[in-house]
């Protein structure tokens, strides 16, 4: 019989010893009922043992084979497990862990065969350990299958259940944790040395996202309309059929791949800054790599943001860290640190010396934000008759060529600057043709189309410049504005004679003229250049990539909070504002000063609105409380009230009536 037990310990079920259905267990068969009770409930505590591990025997030869299965959806439906390499590793674990228990069945096989009548304690005795070590087992498995507790997940559980007070089993759980770290570790160092994202199963923390080029995505959308109509649709619909495999192949390359940190694969022992720092190393890295040939600067030997020396250091200390039985976290976040802190001088360097970020800084800066105000004074004269008249499928382009003409005009014919710029102007809905002022749709709509130079996309993302964009479209709108007054005083100018008869239109010039001069002064000096010297001094005062990126995103978001894109009721009204003076320069223009009654009552109308506007404006900056707002709001004020005009009882205009 203890041939028989030692047997069932090793996961054998035979006459003696048989398997329970049900819980899967071993048990005394009931052919024996001259054991005694007592020997019987001995027996069955010590052979359920062997249920327990032959359990485990089949899970390990089910997972560590080299490749356990070759459907993700199949093995996950039928097994019940969720597959990749941290389940392989956990069998491999707990194979080497089961090593141990092996011995000990070993050791006390040849007790037996040295003595026939050894007692069913001392085998008690000698398992005794693996009564609580194996039911912990087994729950931790029971706990993987029915959770789906799936890669790096499974290193948050081992954590915890390491964590118990039995020594056995924070033995165990440990070295079932050090086999899964090595997945860990390898992962790791592909990403962060390499830049590759080595997770077929999707495990790691870092995921891959796949999106359509914007290009693609426009030129889809044309081909689904085309296809949408006329005779050959269904024609073309069944040549798409048979054009699926060519398409499928042609996919990877119409995608790009986009990198986040997926928090609820995180072990719960990284915390999310940690996790922020890997990421920005890797991504960093497979930026450097993922196309050398685009960056071609003359005194460029880079091929990678780490050289191979610094590879072979990095890896050798993740290596170190890999060997360790237990996972320190201080050990590991320094090493983490020391990774980040290089590849963030690297790249700093790579960005700003290289690639000459100050001067591509400065360029965004002269025709995003208008630094360059001779060349949109002469786009400005050229375009103004385009760019009234709704938008049509050529205004773009012409628009383009009124643009390169004005640049060739100011002395910019540098193709390396040009060619990254470019003006778009996207259709819009015909019954918005005009806003409630008459501004014209080709004004309301233009945007700047910017393509960065590798690598500086890093930190020209799509997000920065929309709201790059959103600045370029007001101070375009401020500026013409500025421009049509100043046309309209010299018209005033040419007409000195009738200056009694048109003393209140002139005087309604005036007064819009002393707003939109006084908040283009705030813009400029206040707002731009105040703003532009703290971002060159915080780039020049870092050696850290990070903090160069943080200071341009702080950079953009001043400007908006400072022109108040953040307080809708203050954007709005100087958007009227601005409305209200171009519809009253056009009536200017196109009536050259010989008004009919139709004339008169709109501009006694704009100027009733422009009143209670500019009057809105000073009593909404005024109002304003938050301290957020103090320092760039009293500036504002100062500039449109320094006179105390605005705050004076008697800001009306009389209404206009020519003699």
């Amino acid at each position: 019989m203890l041939h028989e037990l030692l047997l069932a310990l090793l996961g054998f079920d035979g006459d003696v010893f048989v398997r329970d259905e049900s819980s899967g267990l071993f048990k005394v068969s009931g052919v024996f009922p001259s054991i005694h009770e007592s020997e019987v409930a001995l027996l069955n505590r010590i052979c359920q043992l062997g249920g327990y591990y032959r359990i485990f025997d089949e899970f390990v030869k089910q997972y560590s084979r080299p490749t356990f299965v070759l459907n993700v959806q199949q093995a996950s439906s039928e097994e019940g497990y969720s597959p990749g390499l941290y389940l392989k590793a956990l069998a491999g674990g707990l194979d080497e862990a089961l090593e141990e228990y092996r011995q000990t069945v070993l050791k006390l096989e040849k007790m037996v065969l040295r003595e026939s009548n050894l007692p069913l304690t001392q085998l008690e005795h000698h398992l005794d350990q693996y009564q609580m070590l194996f039911p912990a087992l087994r729950e931790l498995l029971e706990v993987v299958k029915v959770d789906k507790v799936h890669g790096c997940q499974l290193l948050s559980l081992l954590d915890q259940r390491r964590s118990c007070g039995i020594p056995c089993v924070e033995k165990t759980m440990t070295q079932l944790q050090f086999a899964c770290n090595g997945v860990f570790y390898h992962q790791l160092s592909a990403w962060m040395l390499h830049g590759e994202l080595v997770d077929q199963w999707h495990e790691f923390f870092i995921k891959q996202d796949w999106e359509k080029k914007p290009d693609v995505v426009a030129s889809s959308q044309e081909d689904t309309k085309e296809a949408d109509h006329g005779p050959e649709s269904t024609a073309k619909a069944k040549k798409v059929t048979f054009m699926d495999n060519k398409e499928a192949l042609r996919e990877k390359h119409e995608q790009v791949a986009v990198y986040s940190v997926d928090s609820s694969l995180l072990p719960v022992y990284i915390p999310i800054r940690l996790a922020e720092k890997i990421f920005f190393c890797g991504e960093a890295v497979h930026i450097f790599n993922k196309d050398p040939s685009q960056h071609n600067w003359e005194k460029d030997t880079y091929t990678n943001i780490l050289s191979r020396a610094e590879e072979t250091r990095f890896a050798t200390l993740l290596g170190d860290l890999k060997k360790k039985l237990v996972f320190s976290q201080f050990e590991f976040e320094s090493v983490i640190d020391t990774i980040r802190d290089h590849v963030g001088e690297n790249l700093w360097k790579l960005i700003v010396e290289d690639a000459d970020l100050v001067g591509h800084l400065q360029t965004v800066k002269d025709f995003y934000l208008l630094g360059r105000g001779e060349l949109f004074l002469c786009f400005i004269d050229q375009a103004q008759d385009l760019l009234r008249k709704p938008v049509t499928g050529t205004s773009q382009h012409d628009a383009n060529v009124a643009f390169q003409q004005s640049m060739t005009k100011v002395g910019i014919d540098d193709e390396s600057i040009t060619k990254h710029f470019s003006l778009t102007l996207p259709p819009s809905n015909e019954k918005k043709a005009t806003d409630g002022y008459g501004v014209g749709v080709g004004w309301s709509t233009i945007g700047l189309s910017y393509k960065p130079a590798w690598p500086l996309q890093i930190l020209f993302t799509p997000k920065i410049l929309d709201q790059y964009n959103i600045l370029f479209k007001f101070l375009l709108n401020a500026r013409r504005v500025q421009m049509a007054l100043h046309h309209a005083w010299s018209l005033q100018m040419r007409h000195k004679e009738r200056a009694a008869a048109l003393s209140s239109l002139w005087q309604l010039r005036t007064h819009m003229a002393f707003l939109i001069d006084n908040l283009q002064y705030y813009i400029q000096v206040d707002v731009l250049e105040s703003q532009f010297s703290l971002l060159l001094e915080n780039i020049t005062s870092t050696l850290d990539f990070e903090s160069i990126k943080l200071a341009h995103e702080n950079f953009v978001s001043s400007l908006l909070g400072q022109l108040f894109f953040s307080m809708l009721p203050v954007s709005s009204c100087l958007n009227d504002i601005l409305a209200i003076c171009t519809s009253f320069c056009a009536i200017l223009h196109s009536s050259n000063l010989s008004f009919v009654e139709r004339d008169k009552a709109q501009i006694n109308m704009l100027s009733r609105d422009f009143n209670c506007q500019s009057t809105l404006l000073f009593r909404l900056l005024s109002g304003i409380k938050d301290h957020q707002y103090s320092p760039h709001l009293a500036q504002m004020m100062l500039r449109i009230d320094f006179n105390k005009y605005s705050s004076s009882s008697g800001a009306a205009i009389s209404p206009f009536s020519e003699v």
